[in-house]
Parts: C-alpha cells; structure tokens; sequence
C-alpha cells in the first residue's frame, strides 16, 4: 500500500516537468519499475494512464516510445515503397471537434493494378509541439472491421490485430478542441518479414487548425423557442496590421482603421444586409464613407423587426489591436444579431456578420460565439487596391462579395496569393452571454420555453389550473414536455392570468445522437443528353438532430456522360438552370438600322458561377426602325413599371417614370417584364429622360457618334433646336456634347476586365450657357471568367537508396504540389515515381 501512494503522489508530481528534466524522469522509471512489483500498484498506475472506454483512446502525457515492430530485427528502410497515410477528404487543415477517417495504404505497383500489401503497421498521433505540456491531440476510434487495435506500447496508438495481408486499414479520428494546436500523424509500415518503412514521405501527416472553418455561423432559425430573453457583450478586436497582412499595406499607418461598429439584434426574417445581396443606401454609404447615420435611419424604419440597435467606438491606429464593446439584447422574436465597420483605407470594403444566430435548437442561448471576420466588398464601387487611382461607382451595383486570397483575382489586390493560401483574419468578433432575463411564454403559445427553471403558479382563485401531465419523451427539439390547462379558461384569460402551462426540460443525453444514416439511394440518372454532367446519391440520418453533430456524408456523385458526346443543342444541366427568354427588345433605333435584344438569367447565380456555366444569356439581332423623321419619344419610356414575375432575381435596374419626369431605380426579379427596362441609368436617361424632358446639355438627337461628321444641330439663339441643342437669350450658347461611343472591346479575356465608351464636346459653353458635363469617359465592369491558373509543383527529390541489395529493387521519388490548378488551369502531373533498380545481382538463397 506504501508503493500504491507513492505511485499516485509521483503521478502529481512528475506529471509536468517529467519530460523537461531528465534527472526526474530516470527517478520516476526507477521508482516505477520498483512498484510494479506490487500487482496492485501496477493496475492504479495503469487505470491512470490508460482509458478504453467503448473502443475509444484517450491516454495521459507519456514519453515518446518505440514504433519498431514486435519480432523484426533489421532496421527500417529509407522511403515508403508506395506506402502512405491517407485522411478523409484530403484536408489540409483540421476543424475542432470533427471526425475524420485516416487510412494506410499502399499505391500500385508499376504496371499492376492491384494496391500494395502489408501485414502490420502502427498509427500514432501526437503534438508537433513538443514542449507542449499535457497536448490534447484528439482520439481515435476503432472500425468495426476488426482490423485495428489499441497499441499496448504506444498511447495515442492503433495497431493491426493480425499479420494478415491486406491493402487498407482505417480508423476513426475526432479532432482536438480548439486551441490544441497543430498534429502530427505518424506511420510505420511492415510489408512483410523484415522489411519495413517508418515516418518517411508521405508515412507522416501534419494538420494544424483550421480556423477559417471554425468560423461557421450555423443555420439561422426561422423561430426561436427560449421564453427568456438574454443580454450579451459583443467585442471587436481589430487583427489587421503589416504583418499579419503585409502585401501593399499602407504606408502612411495613421490611415488605418475600423470606422464605428454599427449594428442591432433583429428579426430573422429582416436583413440589414446579406452575404450575396445588394448593398441598401445605408449599407453603401457606412462602406463607402465609414459614416453610419444613413444606416441608422434604415434602422429605425424597421423599428418593428430590431430589439437594440448596437453602437461602438470605431477601432485606429495605433490603436487598432485593440477590443471596442457593446451590450444588446435579443428575445425570441429578435434572436439574430447583425454588425458592421468600414475597413479604412479601401474603396468599399467592410467587415461584419449578417443574421448571426444566438438561439439554439433546445430552446437555450448561445454562451459565447467567436466569429473572425474577413473584408466583404460592397460592390458600390470600382477598385482592388487600398488606393485604386480613380474611384468611380459600379455601373450597374455588385453583389456583395467576401474578398479572399483568390478574389478579386487581381495581382495588385492586397490580400490576392496567386498560391491560394487562405487569408488571416482582420478582425475578430467576440459575443458572450451576460446575464438570463426569466419570462413567460403565453398560454397561446406553442413553441416551448427551453428553461429548467420552475414553472409559475398564480395562486389567484381564478388562475386555477388541472394537474401537470406526465413529461413526454424526449422531442427533436432536445426537451420533454408537459402541459396544463386552466380550470377556468374565460376567468383565466380576463384576470390575465400568468401561470406557466407548458414547461419543458432539456432531454439528460442531449446532443449525444446516433449517427445511423439510411442505405444509399440508386444513383440516379444522367442529368444531361450531351456532353459531360454528374450522378448523384443520396442517404440520410435516421434521427433529424444528427445533422448538427455527425459527419458521415450525405451525398456522393461520380461523372457522367450524356448518349452524345458533344453538345450540339441548347442542353442545359441543372446546376447551370435559366429563366425563360425575355420578349424582344424594342429596336434601339426608331429609324433605321439597330439592334434589338432578348436576355435570360441563371435561376441562382451562385451555383452558376461555381460550376462555370458558360450559357448563353444574351441573344441580339438586327431591326429596322421605320419612324425617319418623327421625333416622337420611345413608346417603351411610356410603359409602366413591371418587377417581372416573382423569381429569385434581385437585379438592379432603372425605368422612366413619365410622372416624376425622370429615371428611377427599382429591383427587377428576372422573369418576363416590359421594355421600359434598362440596366444602367444613362442608358435610362439617353433613351427615355431626355428625349421627353429636353433637360439635358449633353443630348444630341440624330448626331454623329465619336469621332464623327458634322453636327446636324441649329444654333438658333432664341429657341430649342431639333436635336435638343438650347440657346438661351442675350447670345448665351449652351455646351452641347456627342452621343457615346459603343462600347468597346473587353481589355482582357480573363480575369479583372473592363471595356470603355466615350463622348466629345461638339460645343463649348459661352456667354454663361449650361456647362459641359465633366464625364467624358465611362467605364464598366466585365464579366469575364477568372483566368486559369495552372498546378505548380517543386522540384523531384532525388531518387532515393533501392529497396533490396540483389534481386529485384526499387527506387523512388517524390515532388509536392505548391499550387493546387484553378478554374480550368492544367492538371497537376504525378507527384511519385517508382523505377527498378539497375545492375542488382541475384540474390543466393
């Protein structure tokens, strides 16, 4: 019994700086190995060390041990002969608290197609830090095929139950908690005999954190179900400096800051703004400027969807890393919370979250979420630099659009790496729960309150109620409920009775689901006749809740080919799904020739894009107009405004509204409409404002185009000419400039793109007449793909020793990939190759 307290007193003390001092660890061994004498001494300190509960490892802090196999005698040989470790999905970074499933298997042999075999391996994890103390590095868990054992010599180990020859083994991996920091996974491989690889190549994994994914929002929830209300602390710490983000960053440091952090805590069905949308006047002119009164007069118009509106200082240099606080509130109808801030300098750059979700599935309140934040682009103007030279509005306004290592694909765009290595953070985002404020749900209620706490009785006469019903089993909500009614329900209601008549409890295993998924769908079929498309499968989980917690994939396609190889028609798949065509356009020119158009837009844009869908969305064709002569204004400028058809399409456009004599903005949702339609305001404005109004200096009816033939323009001195040319009085002669030019070709094919238009002043102003407009070149942005960028790889290692001394050998090498091929770039070639070694001698048997 002295050796059994021993054992746990050295455990305590030896726990932390065993492995910083090896005079303590050579006692501690001594002293062990005197103990285990005692039977019972060994098993505490065993139980100590080790837990296998339900074929999972967790082990204590232990020194680095031994992975040469049991009864091999030879060393290991240099390289992997094929052998490799293999993680699920091929992840170059870890997320928290996920699972993964980490595989050792061997690569065909040249010229076979079967994989490599081996009898035996070990699999161990372990810090890539080794001054870490008491490392957390996850747990794995074993398969169900029998293949995989703990290692009794190794912790944070898993072995082969036999030495019978097979090609694969796997195990299960749940990544560490957040903070872990990075891990390595390392593999010894006996393909048979004596021979063996270890740590090798491709035989070690590391993975470090992946914190861009921890990043996550989650689902937002239509409707909350906590009674409480909940008031929380929101921080914001500013990460952005020239060394986190060193590429361009601006000289002059003083101009560096976060503008003030604008905000409230909101209904989910109201958006401040929205990742993908279009940015309101508010939103635009915080990105724009950094100043948020506009924004705040949105927000007091929805003062009917906002619980708190959220104001703090903003963040500068030299103050930039440091946190800016706010408190706010949300309830059950008010559960989201939404943020901005200007990033300064920049065109229209801005960091935030958008209908963040703070209430939970079982009816409770987020404790504390950690969001980093990264800079979105407005799309309300032109501009990839901290300093673009000109700043010109977006013609017509952008999406709003997150900015990353790969977007805008731009060279000169500070936070642009052509590798694709993901950005750092510039900010990062803190909301903790403060304080809970007790209410009641209504007796009309039928959500339920997620609270342990007491129900409410009402002791008056009238507020009497029938017993409690039995709890129910636990929902999928994650609670059991019982319910009451009152006795009296009419004198109930009249004395406004405040009783709890649902009250509900959170289930005891909540969150603990099973991850059982149903068998696999057939796959089904080949979504397209021509060309290239996918198949598809499905499965799902038994139990609903399980989306939230399991990981076990849902769907698997494989590529497909349609019965004709080429697509000669207009086939479309479904990822790359259009509206119907428009009617023809009005022709542009109501005398003589001119063009007229029909256009369609993908049904979702995001899809679209991601899959490079290169359909047709413009058709144009010539027209004739037959009105030479009339000066009668455009009959489409007289037509009313129609949105189209209740699509998905939210798309900025401009329309002659006759009674306000001018060009207005309005969204149009891309299905059907009329021609009083335009995409940008001057073409509005040339078409329609003008030609009805006269109210312009810059209009030329029937004038030449840039450059040009003599203006057909009066130049009366008392009245409007024909073309809309005004003189005023007492010789005063207003400017009159040209129409624009067509647009011009695209400045590249690829990548960031814009093609130009101009127009030239025919007369200059005199005698005090209208002055020439200022803009005498327009620029608009191109919709050109991203360029291709092709795979980059290092260069080959140098072959490596042969795998035998006589006989037949190999020899191998390797090379990485340091940048992965994008948007259509070339493939990247084999990164191993295997050769037989020459000149060997046979060996004697």
């Amino acid at each position: 019994m002295v050796c059994i307290s021993r054992v746990t007193l050295l455990l305590e003390v030896f726990s932390g700086v065993r492995r910083k001092l090896p005079v303590h660890e050579l006692i501690f061994l001594v002293l062990m190995a005197l103990c285990f004498i005692d039977k019972a001494a060994a098993q505490l300190l065993q139980l100590h060390i080790t837990d296998l509960p339900s074929r999972t490892a967790r082990y204590a802090p232990t020194a680095i041990c031994s992975r040469k196999p049991q009864g091999v005698s030879s060393s290991k040989l240099d390289g992997t002969n094929g052998f490799f470790i293999e993680i699920e999905n091929f992840p170059q970074k870890y997320v928290p608290g996920q699972t993964y499933e980490v595989s050792i298997l061997g690569r065909p042999l040249p010229g076979a197609s079967a994989h490599q075999k081996f009898v035996d391996f070990t699999l161990t994890v372990e810090s890539s830090d080794y001054n870490r103390l008491n490392p957390d590095v996850g747990v794995f868990k074993l398969s169900s095929d029998q293949l995989t054992r703990f290692s009794e010599d190794c912790p944070y180990s898993v072995t082969a139950t036999s030495t019978v020859q097979k090609s694969r083994a796997s195990v299960r991996w749940t990544a560490p908690p957040s903070g872990s920091g990075c891990v390595v996974f390392k593999a010894s491989v006996v393909e048979e005999g004596e021979r063996w690889y270890a740590d090798d190549g491709e035989l070690t994994r590391e993975l470090c954190q992946d914190f861009e994914n921890t990043d996550d929002q989650g689902e937002t929830l239509e409707q909350c179900c906590a009674c409480e209300e909940a008031k929380y602390e929101v921080a914001f710490e500013g990460l952005w400096s020239r060394y986190t983000h060193p590429k361009s960053y601006p000289e002059n440091e003083w101009d560096v800051r976060f503008s003030n952090i604008t905000g409230a805590s909101h209904a989910a069905s109201y958006r401040i703004w929205e990742y993908g949308g279009f940015a309101t006047e508010g939103v635009r002119h915080l990105a724009e400027t950094g100043l948020t009164k506009a924004l705040e007069t949105e927000l007091k118009l929805q003062s009917g969807n906002i619980r708190t509106v959220i104001k703090a200082q903003g963040l500068r240099y030299p103050n930039l890393k440091k946190k800016t606080f706010a408190v706010f509130r949300v309830d059950r109808k008010n559960h989201v919370v939404s943020l901005l801030s200007r990033m300064n300098p920049s065109p229209d750059w801005m960091v935030g979250v958008s209908s963040l979700e703070l209430c939970l599935a079982n009816c409770t309140w987020v404790a504390e979420k950690i969001i980093n934040l990264y800079p979105w682009d407005a799309g309300t103007r032109e501009g990839h630099t901290y300093y673009p030279e000109t700043v010109e509005q977006s013609e017509p306004p952008q999406r709003i659009r997150k900015i990353t290592s790969s977007y805008p694909p731009d060279p000169e765009a500070p936070f642009y790496d052509e590798t694709g290595t993901p950005m750092k953070p510039v900010a990062r985002l803190t909301i903790s729960r403060q304080r809970l404020y007790e209410k009641v749900c209504g007796a009309d209620e039928e959500r339920m309150a997620g609270t342990v706490d007491q129900p409410i009785d009402d002791m008056r006469d009238e507020c009497a109620s029938h017993e409690w019903t039995a709890f129910g089993p636990c929902n999928q909500n994650c609670v059991r409920v019982r319910s009451r009614a009152y006795q009296f329900l009419e004198k109930a209601q009249a004395a406004q009775c405040r009783s709890t008549l649902v009250h509900t409890i959170p289930c005891e295993e909540c969150g603990t689901f099973n991850c059982e998924t149903t068998p696999w769908s057939s796959w089904e079929d080949c979504p397209v006749t021509c060309g290239r498309g996918w198949r598809t499968r499905h499965r799902r989980f038994k139990n609903k809740m399980a989306n939230k917690v399991c990981s076990q994939e849902l769907m698997q396609k494989i590529p497909c080919e349609g019965t004709l190889p080429e697509c000669t028609d207009d086939v479309i798949p479904s990822e790359c799904a259009v509206t119907e065509w428009t009617e023809w356009s009005p022709c542009t020119e109501s005398c003589g020739e001119g063009i007229t158009q029909r256009t369609r837009l993908y049904r979702d844009e995001r899809i679209a894009t991601l899959n490079q869908c290169g359909v047709e969305l413009l058709q144009e064709k010539a027209c004739f107009g037959d009105e030479c002569g009339s000066l009668e204004p455009y009959e489409r400028c007289r037509l009313p405004k129609d949105e189209g058809r209740a699509c998905r399409g939210q798309f900025q456009r401009y329309y002659y509204n006759p009674d306000q004599r001018k060009c207005v903005h309005f969204v149009y949702t891309g299905c059907h409409g009329n021609a009083n339609n335009f995409k940008t305001y001057e073409e509005c404005r040339d078409e329609c404002e003008i030609p009805l109004t006269g109210d312009s200096g810059d209009y030329v009816s029937g004038g030449p185009t840039f450059p040009g033939e003599s203006d057909p323009i009066q130049k009366d001195s008392s009245h409007s000419g024909p073309g809309g040319h005004r003189t005023g009085g007492a010789g005063s002669i207003d400017c009159v400039v040209s129409k624009w030019t067509p647009w011009s070709q695209c400045s590249q094919t690829c990548g960031t793109s814009r093609k130009e238009r101009y127009r030239r002043i025919i007369t200059p102003a005199q005698n005090g007449g209208r002055p020439c407009p200022e803009k005498l070149i327009q620029r608009r942005r191109c919709d050109t793909p991203p360029c291709p960028i092709d795979c980059q790889l290092s260069q080959w290692t140098r072959w490596g020793p042969c795998s035998k001394t006589c006989g037949s050998g190999f020899r191998e090498r390797t090379r990485s990939i340091k940048r992965n091929p994008r948007h259509g770039g070339a493939q990247c070639a084999p990164t191993y190759e295997r050769t037989y070694c020459e000149g060997l001698s046979p060996c004697r048997h």
